[in-house]
């Protein structure tokens, strides 16, 4: 049984995630969930910090479920050809 949730707090705060309790299994009294948090460090959105905590893909018998938690940062850039791309990373801002 579980729960997803895709909400936005603020203009810079996202939540996606899902939440759930195993039913039917050995271990029916945790709580699993894959969740993801991004802070939107630019006006545009463009500039991104992101902290994570998500479930193992694979289980071996007996193991316990596992985690994977990570932060990083990204940066988006929209260009319509490689050339347009090139372009925008060579141009220099005026101060």
């Amino acid at each position: 049984m579980g729960l997803t949730l895709v909400t936005e707090v603020s203009e810079r705060l996202l939540i996606n995630g899902k939440v759930g309790v195993p039913v039917g299994g050995v271990e029916e009294t945790i709580i699993v969930g894959d969740v993801t948090i991004e802070f939107l460090l630019s006006k545009d959105g463009a500039l991104r910090a992101r902290i994570f905590n998500r479930e193992n893909e694979f289980q071996y018998f007996g193991d316990e479920l596992g985690y994977t938690q990570g932060v990083g940062l990204s940066y988006r850039v929209g260009f319509e050809d490689f050339k347009s791309l090139i372009k925008k990373i060579v141009k220099k801002n005026p101060i």
